[in-house]
């Protein structure tokens, strides 16, 4: 039997090593809402999983209905075409593995640094991740190195609580 990286025998054909691991959920955008890649979404804490509401219904993290981190949009971008109805959408989160996160500067203002943790401090009023202490249910994972910013401890985010950017990231969500 072959064995894998973690030391786990594995029968072949199967890996117990992927590079990314992803999950599906449900996301409902408002009217002319716009889904952006790297977008953080969270479990819906009001929702019961159904046949109209989907199996893992999620909310930006600005809702009051906000829990756990459930995971981020890796895809292109999403336009919601109506300006008056709704419109449901199955996804794909990354939850574990490479991707790009939405990130910017909080209030405080802290930037968000190249090996920084990122993730939330719970339902708030930013709609990106922000450079945060580790905190479980809302970890997002670490920044890494973005464009010409390659430095441990390089800025990627500006000083202003305005600046957004879209950061290369390895995506740990516990």
């Amino acid at each position: 039997m072959p064995v894998s990286r973690s030391g786990v025998t594995a029968p072949l054909g199967f890996n117990y090593d992927p590079d990314v691991m992803d999950t599906e959920v449900v996301y409902t955008l408002a009217a002319s809402e716009t889904l952006v890649q790297g977008q953080v979404l969270c479990r819906d804490m009001t929702a019961i999983p159904s046949a109209t509401v989907g199996a893992d219904p999620c909310v930006l993290p600005t809702s009051a209905n906000a829990g756990a981190v459930m995971g981020v949009y890796q895809g292109a971008a999403i336009t919601n075409p109506s300006s008056t109805a709704t419109l449901q959408v199955v996804l794909k989160l990354r939850t574990w593995g490479y991707g790009v996160v939405f990130a910017g500067t909080n209030a405080t203002p802290t930037r968000v640094t190249v090996g920084g943790n990122l993730g939330f401090t719970g339902p708030s009023g930013l709609k990106y991740a922000t450079a945060t202490t580790f905190t479980i249910g809302y970890q997002v994972g670490m920044a890494l190195a973005t464009g010409a910013n390659t430095a441990a401890g390089a800025n990627l985010t500006g000083a202003s609580s305005t600046n957004t950017a879209l950061v290369n990231a390895f995506i740990n969500i516990q």
